[in-house]
């Protein structure tokens, strides 16, 4: 046993692999934590959306979770903390996408990621003016105005 233990290391070191069997934790040992990041799917530009990562594991005691983004930092306003982002976006058409990462302090991680996508923010909906104010004006000064005639006569 000791001499196909240290056939690995030697074969390990030759090829210049990590040692995965001689010195790192056995992370198959840790419970599978369930890691999901809730938010939304879409976001609109200008207008504020919370996105939280959410892990089985107690936060500060048994993992620390990170935030990574793939592409560059979103844009617009971010704000992070511990397990939640608060973003603001600006610039429209993109997708974005958010990777929430649970480790031990062992080593040992979990992580998801959320593609989330930015779409423009719709100018402000004005309905035309059908001129009916303007109709129901014209038509209450000519009846006004007939009016005034008759008593006048």
């Amino acid at each position: 046993m000791m001499l196909k233990k240290l056939c690995c290391v030697v074969f390990v070191a030759l090829m210049g692999l990590p040692d995965l069997g001689v010195n790192a934790q056995n992370c198959s040992t840790v419970d599978p934590w369930n890691i999901t990041i809730s938010g939304p799917d879409t976001v609109i530009t200008g207008t504020l959306s919370q996105f939280t990562c959410l892990t089985s594991c107690i936060l500060n005691d048994e993992c620390s979770i990170d935030w990574e983004f793939s592409g560059g930092l979103p844009s617009g306003s971010l704000s992070a903390f511990a397990n939640v982002i608060n973003w603001t976006p600006s610039i429209p058409n993109v997708i974005q996408n958010f990777t929430c990462i649970a480790q031990n302090a062992t080593g040992c991680s979990a992580q998801t990621t959320k593609m989330v996508k930015v779409i423009a923010n719709p100018p402000p909906v004005t309905t035309p003016s059908s001129g009916s104010k303007e109709e129901l004006i014209s038509f209450a000064m000519i009846l006004s105005m007939a009016l005034l005639v008759l008593f006048v006569l």
